[in-house]
């Protein structure tokens, strides 16, 4: 699992700014906070 930082975020209806999208096995598993990143994220 891996974490995509430092970006904007489009969800389609909003711009999301000090958001992180979280990769896992290849396939998006969440948008969050970035204060809300689960621990271990790569």
């Amino acid at each position: 699992m891996y974490a995509l930082t430092q970006g904007r975020i489009f969800t389609g209806h909003e711009i999301l700014d000090d958001h992180a999208l979280v990769v896992a096995n290849g396939l998006i598993d969440r948008v969050c906070p970035m204060a809300e990143l689960p621990p271990g994220i790569d």
